[in-house]
């Protein structure tokens, strides 16, 4: 009996021990399992970790193009503003001296009109010097428009030029 008591105490050991090494084996392939597919994972969020640097690269060289491309335009429209500012004032100062312009023309008109009133125009011929018609005729200006030009009607063309200097030389008459 002491035999079968010691074999009965052997056999039970022996599945205590049979089971625990089934649920311990069973354990390892679970954790391995684990391991595997935090392996795979730790591989994947690595493969994204990769891409979100080269993607956050790529931005920040956007980022500097777009603010540098920023600053140029900022810098141009101050440009532009500080050119139209000045256009304004050139416009509100070139009015002004069109107005002042206009009342001189105005009192030299008519302190012109008051002049011709009482003297004869210089304009008119002499009622004898008409050219065969008997009626006083206007004579032009010493300061006619084509003897007044400047330098920026001059025609470059060597040929135009000429027969600009030529028309410029003519009389009155022979135009």
């Amino acid at each position: 009996m002491e035999r079968n008591a010691k074999w009965d105490a052997f056999v039970a050991n022996y599945f205590k021990m049979s089971r625990a090494l089934q649920l311990s084996k069973f354990t390892e392939v679970e954790l391995f399992q684990k391991c595997r597919d935090l392996k795979a994972q730790l591989v994947e969020k690595s493969l994204q970790m990769q891409v979100a640097q080269a993607v956050k690269i790529d931005d920040d060289i956007t980022i500097e193009a777009l603010r540098s491309d920023m600053a140029k335009a900022v810098a141009r429209a101050d440009l532009a503003l500080a050119r139209e500012v000045a256009t304004k004032t050139l416009v509100a100062d070139l009015q002004q001296e069109i107005e002042n312009l206009k009342t001189r023309l105005t009192s030299d008109v008519v302190q012109q009109s008051e002049e011709t009133s009482t003297a004869a125009s210089p304009l008119e011929r002499p009622r004898g010097t008409s050219r065969g018609r008997g009626a006083p005729k206007l004579l032009r200006p010493a300061h006619h428009a084509t003897d007044a030009l400047e330098d920026s009607e001059i025609p470059n063309n060597p040929s135009s030029f000429a027969q600009w200097k030529a028309a410029k030389n003519m009389p009155y008459g022979r135009r």
